[in-house]
């Protein structure tokens, strides 16, 4: 048998040449990607700074409370922003309120300007950091609990771990701790496809691809609120397994509860999904059974982001609250 050809010097040549122009211009473009992701970083702090305290938890990880103080200084308003949302999501709202009662909106941990934070990013860890650092910031109770979207599971968690302290929840167009088990699909991302996004975030991958473009919670730092929204996605249907253990009929008492939602006319954001349209609006019904003193109001011509769209709805909301527990109302 004869031997096959041995590669000559010079197609060896050639294929190292090969693999230190790909080992090169690799090297290049993730440096060129990385510069772009830290000039782009370094305009978005320009263009929306910093609003607020950072404070530092016991583990060394910092979180962003905006906290503006009222002509009364109880309760607390504490407004929690939606799934890709930071703090500057309830400007409206909180300008609003700010001249009459103490509201403090914060970022989570990796959105807006906190930092990052031990996983999984689940309604859970987001209260105990959160009510870690309230005292640390010199804010106390009594507390009424503002959640939209997402965060209204981060409502119903702190409502049910601190019942003594919550005088009233308002959950603007929240989710429901069930759907990601009545529509798998919807909520079906492949763990590849995230851990990729995650792992080529600081190299200006996730900016280009415009995930970050209208989410407030990217700014100022794509690369960081990209590591922490995919974590809090892929804890999702574990977290909405933990809330809907505690989300039972009357677990909260009599405290007041304003459940307000988006017209379905409307629509939710994306295309439209008339199964789950149905089906949100259902939640929100069942949502009013968390309290035996709740109310309903859907709002008109609204679309999801009610507290950007109405600011007005939602501050009408929490003053009925203050006036039925007798705090200083707002007007």
């Amino acid at each position: 048998m004869s031997e096959l050809p041995k590669p000559s010097n010079q197609s060896r040549s050639l294929f190292r040449a090969i693999a230190v122009g790909i080992v090169i211009g690799f090297v290049v473009l993730s440096v060129a990607g990385f510069a772009f992701e830290k000039i782009a970083e370094w305009r978005d702090a320009r263009r929306f700074p910093m609003r607020g305290t950072l404070v530092a938890l016991a583990s060394g990880q910092r979180l962003l409370l905006d906290c503006t103080a009222g002509a009364n200084p109880i309760p607390t308003v504490l407004l929690d922003s939606g799934g890709f949302d930071s703090s500057r999501q309830w400007q409206a709202v909180q300008q609003r309120l700010s001249p009459f009662v103490h509201v403090c909106s914060f970022d989570r941990a990796g959105y807006g300007w906190s930092d990052s934070g031990p996983e999984p990013h689940t309604s859970a860890q987001i209260v105990r950091e959160l009510y870690e650092a309230l005292p640390k910031a010199g804010v106390s109770g009594p507390y009424l609990y503002v959640g939209h979207s997402f965060s209204g599971l981060d409502a119903i968690t702190f409502a049910h771990a601190h019942q003594g302290e919550v005088i009233g929840v308002v959950l603007v167009d929240s989710v429901y701790p069930a759907e990601t088990a009545q529509f798998p699909a919807r909520f079906a991302v492949p763990r590849w496809q995230s851990d990729l996004l995650q792992l080529a975030a600081d190299f200006g991958v996730a900016r280009l691809a415009g995930w970050c473009g209208d989410k407030t919670g990217a700014c100022p730092n794509c690369a960081r609120f990209t590591r922490a929204a995919v974590a809090m996605i892929q804890a999702l249907p574990e977290n909405e397994r933990q809330v809907m253990a505690i989300a039972q009929p009357g677990m909260l008492g009599a405290t007041p509860l304003a459940v307000i939602a988006h017209d379905p006319t409307v629509g939710l954001e994306g295309p439209r999904d008339n199964s789950f349209e149905e089906a949100w609006i259902g939640w929100q019904q069942d949502l009013l059974k968390l309290s035996t003193n709740s109310t309903f109001q859907m709002v008109p011509g609204a679309g999801h982001e009610i507290q950007s769209e109405h600011p007005e709805i939602v501050v009408d909301a929490i003053r009925k609250i203050l006036d039925e527990t007798h705090y200083a109302p707002v007007r």
